[in-house]
């Protein structure tokens, strides 16, 4: 039995993702989980927590309210409520793009924003909530350079998002307002 080599696979077990023997990658492709998102935003990050309860089993520190600058897809609020820690240091994603894994030193998922930093969220509906806590190891919650739109990461997954229209997703358009 051969399994994949490196620190992806350590993560791959400690988030709880099975592989199989035969199986050369142990998570969806970057590819597959940016066609997979129901919902594409660019966001501004708060200054403060909101001072809700997060919920159990979270590596969160709290509650953040997240402005809605841009939408790539999906239909959203102008703002996006999940769990996460604000910090006052960026956090960019290091490797290059399309990203094969998540940004930061969390273990299965990044919970750390910047204040007032831009991010890329990739979301899906979980229960009743938008999240970006969907798929482990994945870049679903990405930091973005200031003037967002020379960023490698957020052009490519704009390009990503126009480019095939068998995804039945809905052209990029102006956030909320």
């Amino acid at each position: 039995m051969m399994w994949p080599a490196g620190a992806a696979f350590y993560a791959a077990v400690l988030c709880g993702i099975w592989l199989a023997a035969d199986d050369p990658k142990p998570y969806p492709d970057t590819r597959e989980t940016v066609d997979r998102a129901q919902a594409i935003a660019v966001v501004r990050a708060p200054e403060e927590y909101t001072g809700e309860a997060v919920p159990p089993n979270s590596s969160a520190a709290g509650w953040l309210h997240f402005e809605v600058t841009e939408l790539l897809r999906g239909d959203l609020e102008a703002t996006v409520s999940i769990p996460g820690t604000l910090v006052d240091y960026d956090d960019f994603n290091e490797a290059g793009v399309p990203y094969p894994e998540s940004r930061g030193s969390d273990a299965c998922y990044a919970y750390r924003y910047r204040r007032g930093g831009t991010y890329l969220l990739l979301l899906r509906r979980v229960g009743t909530s938008w999240s970006p806590y969907w798929q482990a190891i994945r870049p679903t919650n990405e930091q973005l350079l200031s003037g967002y739109e020379g960023d490698p990461w957020y052009r490519w997954v704009r390009d990503r998002t126009r480019s095939d229209p068998a995804l039945g997703r809905l052209e990029p358009h102006a956030g909320p307002g």
